[in-house]
């Protein structure tokens, strides 16, 4: 171990004495490093790191998939339950006794307006938990208390639990807050405690809760008449924590059957379509480590990708060093044959070798995690820009710090395999007559190797970015079928105005009034759901006219609520028929617009004005189509689906409130402050009025692809990279060949070549190794689309032209980083060149 010491501090001298060569070495590596370390930053926070709880290994989540985010009657089509009402919850919560108690939380992410003191309302992210949910789920108050089960009743007072973040964000990190009132929706709730500093909730989400509240307000906050109190409505996820020693099997088994008996005593799923699946009905028991997985589920596939080409840049990185090492290896031998003619022994020798290599990849390693740090921020910030903090970490865990050391080890050693091999073939005898003719043949063999490598590893990074960048200009670029220009859309927060069922028609008259009379205002647009803002979950329909038994193909039908001015808002045209109009309302004849694909698949070869359909649901009416509008996208992803408009005229319930989420306002010409406009007007309206969320629509579309283009965008930087890193390598191995040809390119020279002649001889070897890089390339070029083409949009796996373009970009910067030491190596002068000789 202190013959290694030595050996580290005699590396440390020669770098010490090549500051050149250790500042590309280190650089280099660090590059490669900081790209795979910022990479597994992100891999482990998503998909690897626990929740920040107590013992989360004896967490359990009842259920096995993270749907969301509520759904009325089955939840899966196989039986697998896995979201839960509110009487589903306390009934199976009660016969559970296999667990320490059963707790709830809302899949749902959602914000209310939330108002304290003096302040204007803001708009927070609440989530519905039941009382027992911090006890269970193992988390303390750093300051206060957490909820318990007795908040979670009709009769307990109302309070709240702020997250971390959002007490020191939105209240300053007052510790006053606590015991305070604040208003949400209206609704007084006490603040009781602030959760501790690093929880984010019960999942991974760029919107982690602000505000933690009883299940027991749901009443009071969404109203009386919500849907989400319905029985047969399924919202929450459920979990636990196991009893030791409890059959895993048998806990299944038992809530299976209490989850069955407990579907026989509600009405929905008694009807003759829904009874007969009761019996198949089930419940599985997952290990709940990580949190709830809906958005790891989502970014999975990206972030698996983006690991790869990480770890692809690497190994090009340590391709250059290697040739790095190798080119100042084959300098040095006749120093190392020296040394072994003068008796040191081989194994030193290649100690020396190694320790020299693991320091430069330690230095490397150590530049590494700060440009890690810094490019996981980044990251970070682009793919959370939603939420006021990210619950993954930007500065490097303990895991991720041991990843980083032992990836600067490995690497190390990895790259200094080369130049040692060279070593042991150093015969003394050729430093003594001064020949270098094997040595050189022995370094030159390897260093294609790495070049061959290097090229078909830069094939594939480019490849990989060509087809991510093409899939995303399909995506932001398809035919939308509707208008974005000039157009900016608004998500209102109407439950916070407090307005009575029978009060809204005229609250939203005043809203579209107000929102139209703002001048260059030229279209006001409502609905309940708006393009590009998720997939509405489909409905059954019957035709009323032709009664036959359900089908497919009278499923998966999508609805909404909108005003007589949305679809020309939008620019979306009437093909048949009519639009909606004055004449509509809650007295008239129940009517609606359906879209092309409606009319389509529900009446090929018909007619559809005049046509009369139902939902399934019981309390449906008989519906007339009026109008056939033109289709356009709802989801980016997916083709436009069967799609009817109810008139919100027509829509409004003297019972129950409807709340509008989404305002789209058409401006003639781009305004210069619209926001400020929009929201000094809402305010006159109503103070309490809250807007959450407010962008134009080229924005919304922007950021629905925010995951595509931010694994476009970094595939991009990875390709350019190993480009870049590649070129290097080029640069360093032509430079070498070129040097080590001198005598011979000096007689070519003097016997007539041109310089020319020269250039292309020079660079010929080269580019033939950069040749086979990419035949060997192209293979893994097309694995690597088969394995992607499900994320490909209107885009084959076996992209040509793509391809063509990666190769095409490889070949030219080949070139151009060949061509410098070639046109030098050409303009040698011969005379002077064979007396240095």
């Amino acid at each position: 171990m202190r013959q290694f010491f030595y050996d580290l501090r005699y590396a440390l001298r020669k770098l010490r004495n090549a500051p050149r060569f250790t500042l590309a070495a280190v650089t280099t590596l660090a590059l490669g490093i900081g790209v795979s370390t910022g990479a597994f930053t992100l891999f482990h926070g998503m998909l690897l790191q626990s929740l920040p709880v107590a013992e989360p290994q004896q967490l359990f989540r009842i259920g096995d998939a993270s749907i969301c985010c509520d759904y009325i009657g089955y939840p899966e089509d196989d039986g697998d339950f896995d979201l839960f009402s509110l009487d589903l919850y306390r009934n199976l919560k009660e016969a559970a006794p296999e667990f320490h108690g059963l707790a709830a939380s809302q899949a749902d992410d959602q914000h209310f307006a939330v108002r304290h003191g003096p302040d204007a309302a803001k708009t927070l992210y609440v989530h519905f938990v039941s009382g027992n949910y911090f006890n269970t789920i193992g988390v303390s108050a750093s300051l206060g208390r957490m909820l318990s089960d007795a908040d979670d009743t009709s009769s307990a007072a109302p309070v709240a639990v702020l997250g971390y973040e959002a007490w020191q964000n939105e209240f300053g990190g007052n510790p006053s807050v606590v015991g305070s009132t604040i208003l949400i929706q209206a609704y007084p709730v006490v603040i009781v405690g602030v959760a501790r500093r690093g929880f984010f909730g019960d999942r991974v989400t760029d919107k982690p809760p602000d505000v933690w509240i009883p299940l027991a307000l749901v009443r009071h906050i969404r109203g009386e008449g919500d849907n989400i109190l319905r029985a047969d409505n399924n919202w929450l996820w459920l979990f636990g924590r196991l009893r030791p020693g409890v059959d895993m099997t048998l806990a299944q088994n038992n809530l299976s059957a209490a989850l069955r008996q407990q579907l026989l005593t509600i009405p929905f799923y008694l009807s003759p379509r829904q009874k007969p699946k009761i019996s198949k009905q089930h419940i599985v028991i997952t290990p709940m480590l990580k949190g709830f997985q809906i958005m790891v589920d989502d970014y999975r596939g990206g972030l698996q990708l983006l690991m790869l080409l990480s770890s692809l840049v690497l190994l090009v990185a340590c391709a250059n060093i290697a040739n790095l090492m190798l080119v100042r290896g084959a300098a040095h031998q006749h120093e190392i044959a020296l040394r072994v003619a003068l008796g040191a022994p081989r194994r030193r020798i290649l100690s020396q070798i190694f320790a020299e290599g693991i320091l430069v990849s330690c230095f490397g390693g150590i530049a590494g995690v700060a440009l890690a740090w810094i490019g996981t921020f980044m990251i970070l910030h682009l793919g959370f820009p939603k939420g006021t903090a990210s619950p993954i970490p930007a500065t490097p865990s303990l895991p991720v710090l041991i990843f980083a050391l032992l990836t600067s080890i490995f690497t190390g050693i990895l790259f200094s395999a080369a130049p040692a091999r060279l070593s042991m073939f150093s015969q003394p005898v050729h430093a003594l007559r001064g020949y270098s003719g094997s040595t050189v043949r022995l370094s030159l063999l390897p260093q294609k190797i790495l070049l061959i490598l290097q090229a078909a590893l830069s094939l594939l990074l480019v490849s990989v970015a060509v087809l991510a960048t093409r899939s995303l200009h399909n995506l932001s670029h398809q035919e939308t079928g509707f208008a974005s220009e000039n157009r900016y859309v608004l998500h209102l927060d109407a439950t916070g105005a407090d307005k009575s069922a029978s009060d809204q028609r005229e609250f939203y008259n005043k809203i579209q009034a107000r929102l139209a009379g703002i001048g260059g205002v030229t279209g006001v647009g409502m609905t309940s759901l708006g393009p590009y803002e998720g997939q509405i979950l489909g409905t059954c329909v019957i035709l009323v006219d032709e009664p036959k038994k359900l089908s497919d193909h009278l499923c998966e039908v999508n609805r909404t609520q909108v005003n007589a001015q949305y679809l020309d808002t939008i620019g979306v045209h009437i093909l048949a028929g009519r639009n909606f109009n004055e004449r509509d309302t809650a007295d008239s004849l129940p009517v609606v617009v359906v879209n092309k694909a409606f009319a389509t698949r529900l009446f090929p070869n018909q007619d559809p004005i005049g046509k009369r359909f139902a939902e399934t649901d019981e309390r449906s009416a008989v519906l007339q189509i009026v109008g056939v509008s033109d289709d356009y996208k709802i989801n980016p992803y997916e083709p436009v689906p069967a799609f009817f408009y109810l008139p919100l005229a027509q829509n409004f319930n003297a019972t129950i409130p409807i709340y509008i989420q989404t305002v789209v306002v058409q401006f003639r010409r781009e305004p210069e402050d619209p926001e400020g406009m929009i929201r000094r007007a809402l305010a006159e309206v109503d103070p309490d009025l809250s807007v959450a969320y407010l962008h134009s629509m080229d924005y919304q579309i922007a950021g629905t692809l925010s995951e595509e283009r931010l694994i476009a965008d970094l595939a991009l930087i990875f390709a350019i990279l190993a480009v870049a890193l590649a070129s290097v390598g080029l640069y360093g191995i032509t430079s070498f060949i070129a040097i080590q040809r001198t005598n011979e390119i000096a007689i070519r020279i003097a016997l007539g070549s041109s310089r020319f002649a020269i250039i292309r001889n020079v660079m010929r070897g080269v580019m033939g190794q950069v040749g086979i890089g990419i035949l060997i390339g192209i293979p893994c070029v097309l694995t690597a689309g088969y394995w992607m083409k499900s994320a490909l949009f209107n885009l084959r796996w076996y992209d040509p032209a793509g391809l063509i373009l990666a190769i095409s970009f490889l070949i030219l910067c080949s070139i151009a980083a060949e061509l410098i030491p070639a046109y030098r190596a050409a303009s040698v002068e011969p005379m002077k060149a064979l007396r240095t000789e």
